[in-house]
């Protein structure tokens, strides 16, 4: 009996029907129903964790969890070879337009964040420290090294495509940096005063590959959830649809407010999660790598990598200037009334 018999015999399932469609998914029919059966990368030191989410989900209600089948034994998955596999119903996935997928992923993270929202202690003075030491030991030398690329490439008679790329990219990384330095020094005014930060479930690895638009909109594959502030998913999600494509990148920012909705989030979170996304460290990495030539890649994929750290970069500043109306609604409240 090959192993894909063996897991579906763990759950009692007699099939009529088996189709491989990645080396670790595969499409089962029986009699009555479709089944997703994956082979997982959970491990046992993990799996705790991934099992709390379907608790979660059961305890709470939350219908946009992709529920998991019990094994004939009643757990939730199947140890067999020293992996971990797992049951599923198979969601054919419909066709909608982008707006509305847009809108229903960030009601449904929105409401998975919301529901699981937990307050927790907050060490201010650390925090303060890091972020400190942040700007003066990272953000205020970034731009120095940059600025010293660019006038050595200038200084080539002919600049390689690479170095070309960057010297025409330095005014528009001038600028986030200074969004970034912007961000990182109302932060730090803003934990002077914080006591508490939350901490929800969160996916972990949230793409559009992930999520299932049919009746309602369903997230998959909980394999790297865990327990952290929801900004972490949210920046995932953005870094995820800014490095490799663009046409969702607008109405990600556009629809925000859908998820704010859901899951309103303080200033600290906001201003956190444009830092996140202002972060130039993969950028400069792509350039320090480039420059000591300790990567053994092509000019045409060192010139990829570079231009999708560049494009996250893009979004990050984007998505912090549409958000300056909820990090400071003061001032564009008071200019209304002037």
């Amino acid at each position: 009996m090959n192993t894909i018999q063996k897991v579906l015999r763990g759950y009692s399932i007699r099939p009529t029907y088996i189709e491989k469609i990645t080396d670790r998914l595969y499409k089962v029919s029986d009699s009555h129903y479709t089944f997703a059966v994956k082979k997982s990368s959970l491990t046992m030191e993990v799996i705790s964790t991934w099992e709390k989410v379907y608790h979660e989900a059961y305890s709470k209600n939350i219908t946009y969890v992709l529920p998991v089948y019990l094994t004939a034994e009643g757990k939730l998955y199947l140890e067999l070879d020293q992996k971990i596999w797992y049951i599923s119903p198979w969601i054919e996935r419909k066709q909608i337009d982008d707006k509305t997928a847009i809108n229903n992923i960030y009601s449904c993270i929105g409401k998975l964040h919301h529901s699981t929202k937990q307050p927790q202690p907050f060490d201010s003075p650390k925090a303060l420290r890091e972020f400190r030491d942040y700007k003066t030991s990272f953000c205020e030398k970034i731009q120095e090294n940059l600025l010293s690329y660019v006038e050595h490439f200038e200084k080539s008679r002919y600049m390689s495509p690479f170095e070309l790329q960057v010297c025409s990219q330095y005014r528009d990384i001038e600028m986030i940096l200074k969004e970034l330095n912007k961000r990182v020094d109302q932060l730090i005014e803003e934990l002077q005063n914080q006591s508490e930060w939350n901490t929800s479930l969160c996916h972990g690895q949230l793409k559009f590959s992930h999520m299932v638009h049919n009746e309602n909109t369903s997230l998959l594959n909980w394999e790297k959830a865990y327990i952290g502030n929801s900004i972490s998913d949210l920046s995932y999600l953005y870094k995820e649809q800014a490095t490799y494509y663009d046409n969702h990148t607008e109405l990600l920012i556009e629809q925000f407010s859908t998820y704010i909705n859901e899951n309103n989030l303080s200033k600290y979170e906001l201003l956190l999660l444009a830092i996140y996304l202002l972060d130039p460290s993969s950028y400069i990495s792509n350039v320090n790598a480039y420059t000591k030539n300790t990567t053994t890649t092509t000019m045409i994929e060192k010139n990829k990598r570079l231009q999708r750290a560049y494009r996250q970069l893009i979004f990050g500043f984007k998505w912090s200037q549409k958000a300056e109306t909820l990090i400071e609604p003061d001032l564009f409240d008071e200019s209304l009334e002037s």
